[in-house]
């Protein structure tokens, strides 16, 4: 929408907010694995790499939904190629961009 201005500056601003949010949650959940992992003694984003954690068998994952996990994966995937497809190419936005406005 920015990139033929169809929406005006309140969606480039939003846009700006939304990403901005989003830069501070994952800041956010950085120092929340460092502090857990402080606070438990433990390596946290080992365990988040590698999926194994030390603890007793009773707090296990009894089972796991890996059909959850690929049709989440294949939302993921399907939902940037069509952005990706659709996107504006870089002559598309510099041909806008030299466009004057009205």
């Amino acid at each position: 929408m920015t990139y033929i201005d169809l929406a005006g500056e309140w969606a480039e601003e939003l846009h700006d907010a939304i990403a901005e949010g989003m830069l501070v949650l994952v800041c956010l959940h950085i120092a929340a694995v460092v502090a857990s992992s402080w606070l438990h003694r433990e390596n946290l984003p080992r365990s988040m790499v590698s999926g194994h954690k030390k603890a007793p068998s009773s707090q296990g994952i009894r089972s796991t939904w890996r059909s959850i996990a690929v049709a989440l994966m294949v939302a993921v995937l399907t939902f940037w190629y069509w952005q990706w497809r659709d996107s504006p190419s870089a002559s598309d936005r510099a041909a806008v961009t030299s466009t004057p406005h009205h």
